[in-house]
């Protein structure tokens, strides 16, 4: 995937850059969300993430910070969580 260019982005980097997610609430879940952050993010702390559960209690949705250096690896966490089948939106 190409970089692209500085002032295509709208996004300043290096940044903290907040994701929110929704998907099942199991514990697969969060440890998936929390292990794919920690592969991008050796920073990463857990005690900031901010959790939600649905009105029945079947999703759940996770608010994580990521610290990213450019928008290729935001990219790439985007992608690596899309595609876990118990997590529905990333946004």
């Amino acid at each position: 995937m190409p970089e692209v260019n500085k002032q295509e982005s709208l996004i300043e980097f290096p940044c903290h850059f907040t994701i929110k997610i929704v998907g099942l609430n199991i514990p697969e879940f969060h440890s998936t969300v929390c292990s794919t952050a920690k592969q991008y993010d050796v920073g990463f702390d857990e005690s900031q993430n901010r959790s939600r559960l649905g009105k029945t209690g079947k999703y759940c949705s996770l608010s994580i910070r990521v610290y990213v250096t450019k928008k290729v690896t935001l990219d790439k966490i985007y992608q690596d969580l899309t595609r876990c089948e118990y997590i529905k939106w990333v946004l």
